[in-house]
Protein backbone atom coordinates (compact mmCIF):
# COMPACT_ATOMS: atom_id res chain seq x y z
CA UNK A 1 0.00 0.00 0.00
CA UNK A 2 3.04 2.38 0.07
CA UNK A 3 4.01 1.63 -2.49
CA UNK A 4 0.63 2.74 -4.14
CA UNK A 5 1.24 5.73 -2.53
CA UNK A 6 4.56 7.02 -3.74
CA UNK A 7 3.62 6.14 -6.65
CA UNK A 8 0.84 8.27 -6.48
CA UNK A 9 2.18 10.68 -5.18
CA UNK A 10 5.26 10.78 -7.24
CA UNK A 11 2.37 11.64 -10.22
CA UNK A 12 1.28 14.45 -8.61
CA UNK A 13 4.88 15.95 -7.91
CA UNK A 14 5.73 16.58 -11.88
CA UNK A 15 6.46 19.65 -12.83
CA UNK A 16 3.54 19.16 -15.42
CA UNK A 17 1.50 18.42 -12.59
CA UNK A 18 2.28 21.10 -10.51
CA UNK A 19 1.80 24.11 -12.81
CA UNK A 20 -1.80 25.24 -11.79
CA UNK A 21 -3.06 28.72 -12.36
CA UNK A 22 -2.91 30.80 -9.25
CA UNK A 23 -6.52 31.44 -9.77
CA UNK A 24 -7.43 27.90 -9.52
CA UNK A 25 -5.00 27.13 -6.18
CA UNK A 26 -7.13 29.98 -4.89
CA UNK A 27 -10.73 28.92 -5.15
CA UNK A 28 -9.00 25.58 -4.48
CA UNK A 29 -7.41 27.16 -0.95
CA UNK A 30 -10.28 29.50 -0.33
CA UNK A 31 -13.32 26.08 -0.56
CA UNK A 32 -10.53 23.95 1.87
CA UNK A 33 -10.31 27.29 4.14
CA UNK A 34 -13.93 27.55 4.18
CA UNK A 35 -15.36 23.96 4.60
CA UNK A 36 -12.54 23.44 7.18
CA UNK A 37 -14.23 25.81 9.38
CA UNK A 38 -17.67 25.25 8.78
CA UNK A 39 -17.12 21.43 9.50
CA UNK A 40 -14.97 22.23 12.19
CA UNK A 41 -17.78 24.70 13.69
CA UNK A 42 -20.41 21.90 13.19
CA UNK A 43 -18.30 19.50 14.85
CA UNK A 44 -17.33 20.86 18.29
CA UNK A 45 -21.04 22.65 17.95
CA UNK A 46 -22.11 18.42 18.12
CA UNK A 47 -24.40 19.40 15.24
CA UNK A 48 -23.39 17.47 12.57
CA UNK A 49 -25.68 16.72 9.39
CA UNK A 50 -25.66 12.81 10.32
CA UNK A 51 -25.70 11.16 13.41
CA UNK A 52 -22.70 11.56 16.02
CA UNK A 53 -22.68 7.48 15.84
CA UNK A 54 -20.59 7.48 12.14
CA UNK A 55 -18.06 9.88 13.19
CA UNK A 56 -17.53 7.78 16.56
CA UNK A 57 -17.34 4.50 14.29
CA UNK A 58 -14.34 6.15 12.33
CA UNK A 59 -12.69 7.77 15.36
CA UNK A 60 -12.79 4.85 16.88
CA UNK A 61 -11.59 2.84 14.21
CA UNK A 62 -8.78 5.11 13.73
CA UNK A 63 -8.00 5.39 17.89
CA UNK A 64 -8.22 1.22 17.99
CA UNK A 65 -5.86 1.15 14.52
CA UNK A 66 -3.34 3.54 15.90
CA UNK A 67 -2.96 1.39 19.23
CA UNK A 68 -2.20 -1.63 17.24
CA UNK A 69 -6.11 -3.16 17.08
CA UNK A 70 -6.72 -2.25 13.24
CA UNK A 71 -10.22 -1.96 12.13
CA UNK A 72 -12.00 -3.08 15.79
CA UNK A 73 -14.92 -0.82 16.29
CA UNK A 74 -17.30 -1.45 19.32
CA UNK A 75 -19.77 0.73 17.93
CA UNK A 76 -19.93 -1.18 14.47
CA UNK A 77 -20.59 -4.13 16.26
CA UNK A 78 -23.82 -2.58 17.60
CA UNK A 79 -24.59 -2.92 13.69
CA UNK A 80 -23.71 -6.27 13.30
CA UNK A 81 -26.34 -8.88 12.69
CA UNK A 82 -25.31 -11.05 15.85
CA UNK A 83 -26.52 -7.79 18.12
CA UNK A 84 -29.40 -7.11 15.77
CA UNK A 85 -30.70 -10.33 14.95
CA UNK A 86 -29.36 -12.86 17.79
CA UNK A 87 -29.30 -10.42 20.64
CA UNK A 88 -26.04 -11.00 21.28
CA UNK A 89 -24.01 -8.06 23.37
CA UNK A 90 -21.27 -5.83 21.18
CA UNK A 91 -18.00 -6.99 20.93
CA UNK A 92 -15.35 -4.66 21.53
CA UNK A 93 -13.37 -6.81 19.53
CA UNK A 94 -15.16 -6.62 16.50
CA UNK A 95 -13.47 -5.80 13.07
CA UNK A 96 -15.75 -3.17 10.80
CA UNK A 97 -14.13 -4.76 7.89
CA UNK A 98 -16.74 -7.52 7.78
CA UNK A 99 -19.39 -4.50 7.11
CA UNK A 100 -17.01 -2.11 4.81
CA UNK A 101 -13.77 -3.22 3.54
CA UNK A 102 -11.52 -0.41 4.06
CA UNK A 103 -7.93 -1.49 4.13
CA UNK A 104 -7.08 2.14 2.90
CA UNK A 105 -7.79 3.41 6.07
CA UNK A 106 -3.84 2.00 7.09
CA UNK A 107 -2.59 4.75 4.62
CA UNK A 108 -3.68 7.41 6.85
CA UNK A 109 -3.51 5.98 10.21
CA UNK A 110 -0.07 7.55 10.63
CA UNK A 111 -1.62 10.79 10.67
CA UNK A 112 -4.25 10.18 12.87
CA UNK A 113 -1.20 8.76 15.39
CA UNK A 114 0.57 11.76 15.48
CA UNK A 115 -2.78 13.97 15.87
CA UNK A 116 -5.45 11.55 17.57
CA UNK A 117 -8.28 13.85 17.38
CA UNK A 118 -11.62 13.13 15.95
CA UNK A 119 -11.27 16.46 14.55
CA UNK A 120 -8.33 14.96 12.28
CA UNK A 121 -10.52 13.07 10.08
CA UNK A 122 -12.26 16.09 9.02
CA UNK A 123 -9.51 17.80 7.93
CA UNK A 124 -8.90 14.96 6.13
CA UNK A 125 -11.81 14.63 4.68
CA UNK A 126 -12.01 18.87 3.14
CA UNK A 127 -8.27 17.93 2.14
CA UNK A 128 -9.33 15.00 -0.01
CA UNK A 129 -11.68 16.90 -1.48
CA UNK A 130 -10.13 20.30 -2.59
CA UNK A 131 -7.29 18.03 -3.80
CA UNK A 132 -9.75 15.95 -5.92
CA UNK A 133 -10.93 19.81 -7.25
CA UNK A 134 -7.05 20.54 -8.45
CA UNK A 135 -7.09 16.93 -10.19
CA UNK A 136 -10.10 17.49 -12.11
CA UNK A 137 -8.42 20.65 -13.21
CA UNK A 138 -5.44 18.95 -14.44
CA UNK A 139 -8.02 16.47 -15.92
CA UNK A 140 -9.84 19.04 -17.74
CA UNK A 141 -6.55 21.15 -19.35
CA UNK A 142 -6.13 17.87 -21.47
CA UNK A 143 -8.47 18.59 -23.67
CA UNK A 144 -10.38 22.26 -22.60
CA UNK A 145 -8.43 25.41 -22.39
CA UNK A 146 -7.39 26.82 -18.68
CA UNK A 147 -10.96 29.22 -19.06
CA UNK A 148 -12.89 26.47 -19.38
CA UNK A 149 -10.78 24.12 -16.86
CA UNK A 150 -10.98 26.62 -14.38
CA UNK A 151 -15.04 26.90 -14.83
CA UNK A 152 -14.98 23.31 -14.66
CA UNK A 153 -13.47 23.12 -11.40
CA UNK A 154 -15.14 26.08 -10.13
CA UNK A 155 -18.50 24.04 -10.40
CA UNK A 156 -17.05 21.06 -9.05
CA UNK A 157 -15.84 23.43 -5.92
CA UNK A 158 -19.51 25.06 -5.65
CA UNK A 159 -21.49 21.82 -5.95
CA UNK A 160 -24.16 21.01 -3.64
CA UNK A 161 -23.17 17.15 -4.32
CA UNK A 162 -19.29 18.21 -2.92
CA UNK A 163 -20.30 20.51 -0.71
CA UNK A 164 -23.29 19.29 1.35
CA UNK A 165 -21.77 15.56 2.20
CA UNK A 166 -18.21 17.18 3.16
CA UNK A 167 -19.81 19.22 5.71
CA UNK A 168 -21.14 15.62 7.25
CA UNK A 169 -19.10 13.35 9.51
CA UNK A 170 -16.19 11.73 8.43
CA UNK A 171 -16.58 9.07 5.72
CA UNK A 172 -14.80 7.19 2.99
CA UNK A 173 -16.42 8.48 -0.08
CA UNK A 174 -14.60 11.71 0.95
CA UNK A 175 -11.18 9.96 -0.90
CA UNK A 176 -13.17 8.90 -4.28
CA UNK A 177 -13.07 12.13 -6.37
CA UNK A 178 -9.66 12.04 -5.67
CA UNK A 179 -8.64 8.65 -6.79
CA UNK A 180 -11.11 8.67 -9.56
CA UNK A 181 -9.64 12.12 -11.29
CA UNK A 182 -6.03 10.66 -10.86
CA UNK A 183 -7.50 7.35 -12.94
CA UNK A 184 -8.90 9.24 -15.81
CA UNK A 185 -5.90 11.59 -15.51
CA UNK A 186 -3.28 8.87 -15.71
CA UNK A 187 -5.59 7.20 -18.61
CA UNK A 188 -5.69 10.55 -20.76
CA UNK A 189 -2.12 10.40 -20.61
CA UNK A 190 -1.71 6.84 -21.37
CA UNK A 191 0.32 6.58 -17.75
CA UNK A 192 -0.82 2.74 -17.21
CA UNK A 193 1.09 2.27 -14.14
CA UNK A 194 -0.27 5.26 -12.40
CA UNK A 195 -3.93 4.23 -14.04
CA UNK A 196 -3.29 0.69 -12.48
CA UNK A 197 -1.99 2.49 -9.33
CA UNK A 198 -4.98 4.57 -8.80
CA UNK A 199 -7.55 1.79 -9.65
CA UNK A 200 -6.07 -0.08 -7.01
CA UNK A 201 -6.13 3.25 -4.22
CA UNK A 202 -10.09 3.34 -5.46
CA UNK A 203 -10.49 -0.47 -4.71
CA UNK A 204 -9.20 -0.31 -1.29
CA UNK A 205 -11.67 2.36 -0.50
CA UNK A 206 -14.88 0.67 -0.36
CA UNK A 207 -16.05 -3.33 -0.85
CA UNK A 208 -18.67 -1.45 -3.30
CA UNK A 209 -16.32 1.06 -5.30
CA UNK A 210 -16.35 -1.75 -7.92
CA UNK A 211 -19.61 -0.22 -9.23
CA UNK A 212 -17.87 2.96 -9.89
CA UNK A 213 -14.96 1.70 -11.88
CA UNK A 214 -17.39 -0.84 -13.82
CA UNK A 215 -18.98 2.06 -15.33
CA UNK A 216 -15.98 3.73 -15.87
CA UNK A 217 -14.09 0.55 -17.83
CA UNK A 218 -17.99 0.33 -20.02
CA UNK A 219 -17.08 3.85 -21.14
CA UNK A 220 -13.46 3.15 -22.16
CA UNK A 221 -14.69 -0.33 -24.02
CA UNK A 222 -17.65 1.22 -25.71
CA UNK A 223 -16.24 4.32 -26.87
CA UNK A 224 -12.84 2.42 -28.04
CA UNK A 225 -11.08 5.65 -25.69
CA UNK A 226 -8.83 2.93 -24.24
CA UNK A 227 -10.33 -0.19 -25.40
CA UNK A 228 -8.18 -2.90 -23.52
CA UNK A 229 -7.68 -0.90 -20.72
CA UNK A 230 -11.45 -0.73 -20.23
CA UNK A 231 -12.26 -4.33 -20.57
CA UNK A 232 -9.96 -4.97 -18.05
CA UNK A 233 -10.71 -2.37 -15.81
CA UNK A 234 -14.66 -3.85 -16.00
CA UNK A 235 -13.39 -7.52 -15.33
CA UNK A 236 -11.57 -6.61 -12.61
CA UNK A 237 -14.51 -4.59 -11.14
CA UNK A 238 -16.35 -7.88 -10.78
CA UNK A 239 -13.41 -10.00 -9.69
CA UNK A 240 -13.09 -6.99 -6.64
CA UNK A 241 -16.55 -7.30 -5.83
CA UNK A 242 -17.13 -10.56 -5.39
CA UNK A 243 -13.62 -11.54 -3.92
CA UNK A 244 -14.26 -9.22 -1.36
CA UNK A 245 -17.79 -9.42 -0.57
CA UNK A 246 -17.86 -13.54 -0.91
CA UNK A 247 -14.28 -14.16 0.25
CA UNK A 248 -12.63 -11.43 1.88
CA UNK A 249 -15.09 -9.86 4.15
CA UNK A 250 -16.82 -13.14 5.61
CA UNK A 251 -13.74 -13.85 7.36
CA UNK A 252 -14.50 -11.15 9.81
CA UNK A 253 -18.60 -10.97 9.82
CA UNK A 254 -20.83 -12.44 8.13
CA UNK A 255 -22.38 -9.25 7.02
CA UNK A 256 -22.99 -9.09 4.20
CA UNK A 257 -25.32 -11.60 3.19
CA UNK A 258 -27.08 -11.46 7.07
CA UNK A 259 -27.80 -8.29 7.47
CA UNK A 260 -27.36 -6.04 3.64
CA UNK A 261 -28.18 -8.24 1.04
CA UNK A 262 -30.91 -10.29 2.63
CA UNK A 263 -32.85 -6.80 3.51
CA UNK A 264 -31.46 -4.48 0.58
CA UNK A 265 -32.25 -6.64 -2.17
CA UNK A 266 -34.94 -8.93 -0.93
CA UNK A 267 -36.79 -8.78 -4.72
CA UNK A 268 -33.97 -9.63 -6.26
CA UNK A 269 -33.01 -12.81 -3.81
CA UNK A 270 -34.19 -15.14 -1.61
CA UNK A 271 -33.01 -17.09 1.45
CA UNK A 272 -31.61 -15.56 4.64
CA UNK A 273 -27.88 -15.22 3.58
CA UNK A 274 -27.57 -14.41 0.15
CA UNK A 275 -24.36 -13.86 -1.60
CA UNK A 276 -23.28 -10.81 -4.32
CA UNK A 277 -23.47 -13.53 -6.83
CA UNK A 278 -27.02 -14.51 -6.31
CA UNK A 279 -27.63 -10.62 -5.97
CA UNK A 280 -26.27 -10.14 -9.40
CA UNK A 281 -28.03 -12.77 -11.25
CA UNK A 282 -31.03 -11.53 -9.61
CA UNK A 283 -30.45 -8.30 -11.49
CA UNK A 284 -29.60 -9.47 -14.45
CA UNK A 285 -32.71 -11.99 -14.57
CA UNK A 286 -35.17 -8.87 -13.58
CA UNK A 287 -33.95 -5.92 -15.62
CA UNK A 288 -37.24 -4.27 -15.60
CA UNK A 289 -37.60 -4.21 -11.58
CA UNK A 290 -33.79 -2.72 -11.92
CA UNK A 291 -35.17 0.37 -13.96
CA UNK A 292 -38.02 0.95 -11.92
CA UNK A 293 -36.29 0.59 -8.64
CA UNK A 294 -33.62 3.58 -10.40
CA UNK A 295 -36.30 6.31 -11.03
CA UNK A 296 -38.98 5.17 -8.33
CA UNK A 297 -40.24 6.85 -6.18
CA UNK A 298 -39.76 9.51 -9.04
CA UNK A 299 -40.31 12.64 -6.80
CA UNK A 300 -37.57 11.36 -4.41
CA UNK A 301 -35.42 10.61 -7.07
CA UNK A 302 -35.49 14.15 -8.67
CA UNK A 303 -34.82 15.52 -4.95
CA UNK A 304 -31.82 13.09 -4.39
CA UNK A 305 -30.09 14.79 -7.31
CA UNK A 306 -30.68 18.33 -6.79
CA UNK A 307 -30.68 18.24 -3.00
CA UNK A 308 -28.34 16.68 -0.12
CA UNK A 309 -29.79 13.37 0.51
CA UNK A 310 -29.39 14.13 4.11
CA UNK A 311 -32.66 16.39 3.86
CA UNK A 312 -35.05 13.95 2.02
CA UNK A 313 -37.15 12.09 4.13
Amino acid sequence: MLGLAYTFVSMMRQPRFLSVSKPVLAIAALFWVVMLLSILNRHFAMYPSFSNHDQGIFNQVFWNGAHGRWFESSLSSGESAAVLFDQQVPDVAYRRLGQHFTPIHLLWLPIYWVLPFSATLLVLQVTFVAIGGLMLYHLARQRLSEQFSLWISLGYFCAQAVIAPNLANFHDFSQIPLFVFALLLAVERQQWLWAIAATILVFLCREDTGIILFSLGLYFAVSRHSLRFGVGLCLASVAHLLITTNLLMPLFSPEVGTNFLSTSYSRYVGGEHPSTVAVLLGLLQHPDQVVIDLVTPILISILFLILDNTQIK
